[in-house]
């Protein structure tokens, strides 16, 4: 992203195509409908949609099935009127694409003379280029005793080896544990963070690991980042009532929605999902791990739910999770756990960061709140997953208490869709929509 200044309200979207052919990046300007750009820690890296309304010659004829790149560039004009000196460019990754083949003439023109044209919609899917360029980086690393090494520093030392120098890893919550050596066998990046995490634990909490659209690392303890920003959030939603009481509420929140970047408001679809008994009977109340560090030693550690909502889930004020009590029963073994041990190798003490943060990870979205934002978002600032959104109701039944949605959600889940249609009808403006996911482990605030 260029320039720095920021302008309080977004009023149009602007959109450019760059594939390197003039004719090509023209056609996609004029044909393309929507563009949907999906984050989810779910995954590891960006998807992005974008769905034309176009002849199918602009694909066959322009080649346009995987083999180059393409980059669009979205920048926004600020309420003064001028551009906002925000560009960012999204790299894209073809995937594919349904391409219809209706019937033609034997013998047709090229397409810019139009003779026979047949619209129809032709959506391709795409991953932001640079992301899977750093999560796809090849791993094959030996560590040889003695490493004296914690498993972060294995992260590190690959992301030195493998040339990648753009990462942000927050060392909150991290596994202070030494290994003494490891192998990580032919893998990618992705797959060798994923393995240190599972067999050693990275950190005492759930983990992140994505690479944003630009192919920044991401990585970090998620129930760190909770506590240190629940507080202090990276946006807030303020949801309207549907009638204001409190005499200048309404202007107050407007007001800071327009005059900072940070503040939303949202009146309607807002949907809270809750799942806890489901989770107890996946994930069990009572867990028991097995580990095999050597072939004649087992080492047997236990924790059980309420240790871990307390110890590592998310929650505001209240660890509360809400779920059926006769549910306690269930009990989950895991047996040929690889385990290690700490210290010099030989001190009979083994981590339970990899219990803690697998268990953790079940039941961090126990509960979860589904925002939806509409027409001229500040679309950055909604497309940044694993950072801490503030949720501010203003009815009463929203509050209600043991029941208060009110709080700190962590976002999992953004959904950007920029088009250029409204009921199927193409519109002069470019408008936008959102829609955010965010959880935590206890439904209510307090």
């Amino acid at each position: 992203m260029a320039g720095s200044d920021s302008k309080r309200v977004v009023t149009q979207f602007h959109f450019k195509f760059d594939t390197g052919d003039t004719e090509l990046d023209e056609a996609f300007g004029t044909y393309f409908t929507s563009i949907r750009i999906i984050n989810s820690m779910r995954a590891i890296w960006p998807i992005i949609q974008i769905r034309f309304n176009c002849d199918n010659q602009v694909f066959i004829e322009k080649d346009v099935f995987g083999a180059t790149d393409i980059d669009f560039i979205v920048w926004w004009t600020g309420d003064t009127g001028d551009d906002s000196a925000q560009y960012i460019t999204y790299t894209l990754l073809y995937l594919e694409a349904n391409v219809e083949l209706p019937p033609k003439e034997e013998h047709n023109d090229p397409m810019k003379s139009a003779k026979e044209t047949q619209k129809r919609y032709i959506n391709v899917s795409y991953l932001a280029k640079p992301a899977y360029l750093t999560m796809s980086s090849f791993v094959n690393r030996l560590w040889e005793e003695e490493t004296q090494m914690r498993p972060v520093d294995f992260v590190y030392d690959i992301l030195e080896k493998c040339g990648i120098t753009d990462y942000r890893i927050l060392e909150d919550g991290v596994n202070q544990d030494t290994v003494q050596q490891m192998v990580v066998p032919p893998m990618t990046l992705r797959a060798s963070v994923d393995y240190i995490n599972q067999n050693y634990g990275i950190y005492s909490g759930p983990m992140l690991r994505y690479a944003n659209y630009a192919g920044q690392f991401l990585m970090w303890d998620v129930k760190q980042m909770y506590e240190k920003h629940k507080d202090s959030p990276w946006i807030t939603f303020h949801k309207s009532p549907s009638h204001f009481e409190t005499p200048g509420l309404f202007e107050k929140i407007n007001l800071l929605a327009i005059q900072t970047d940070d503040n939303f408001v949202t009146y309607d679809n807002c949907e809270t999902l809750h799942y806890g008994n489901a989770n107890v009977i996946r994930y069990g109340y009572d867990n028991i791990y097995i580990y095999h560090p050597h072939e004649d030693i087992a080492q047997f550690m236990k924790i059980d739910l309420e240790k871990i909502v307390n110890d590592f889930g998310l929650w505001h004020n209240d660890p509360l999770l809400k779920f059926d009590k006769d549910l306690k029963n269930r009990k989950l073994y895991f047996s040929d756990m690889q385990g290690f041990e700490t210290g010099n190798g030989y001190s009979t003490n083994y981590s339970d960061f990899i219990l803690s943060q697998d268990m953790s990870t079940c039941f961090q979205d126990s509960a979860a709140v589904k925002f939806n934002l509409y027409r001229n978002i500040k679309f950055p600032l909604c497309s940044k997953i694993g950072e801490v959104l503030y949720f501010q109701p203003y009815s009463d039944h929203e509050k209600f208490p043991k029941s208060n949605f009110e709080g700190a959600y962590m976002v999992s889940d953004s959904d950007v869709i920029f088009t250029k249609e409204e009921n199927g009808k193409p519109v002069d403006n470019i408008n936008a929509m959102a829609t955010l996911i965010g959880y935590r482990t206890a439904q209510s605030k307090d």
